[in-house]
């Protein structure tokens, strides 16, 4: 009886945990295929692209934009200014995304060089983290 107790106690330490330190989700899920085309198409706001959790998140328009991109510097692509610039060129409105990419350089690479080649901004790659976590672990 007390294995029992001591299993389902551990268990449920283990479920509680992980359900505590669960990030929300954000974004609608899509495939890489359709963040390809979107990109391909100019249709990407921004990207940022969180290597630790082999992650994009972003913004694009369903639609192509109306009229030319505004200039506005990747740190402040987030800012509720450029989606009102953004926006308004964009006919569907703007629309948050997510999707998983395989964990490899060049995956990582083909991703970042199709989101960009139109001109979106990649914002943030997320690698100081995992850098200082790798500092912190050697």
């Amino acid at each position: 009886m007390l294995i029992v107790t001591l299993v389902a106690l551990v268990i449920g330490s283990g479920l509680l945990i992980r359900f505590a330190y669960r990030t929300p989700s954000v974004g609608t899920e899509v495939t890489l295929g359709e963040i390809y085309r979107a990109g391909d198409e100019g249709r990407v706001v921004w990207a940022r692209l969180q290597d630790e959790k082999a992650q994009i998140l972003g913004q694009s328009c369903p639609s192509p934009l109306v009229g030319s991109r505004p200039e506005v510097a990747p740190s402040e692509l987030q800012s509720a200014e450029a989606a009102r610039a953004f926006g308004a060129l964009c006919p569907g409105g703007l629309v948050t995304f997510r999707a998983y990419y395989p964990r490899s350089d060049v995956a990582t690479q083909k991703l970042i060089d199709s989101v960009t080649e139109k001109g979106a901004g990649v914002v943030d790659k997320k690698l100081g983290k995992a850098v200082a976590k790798l500092m912190l672990h050697a």
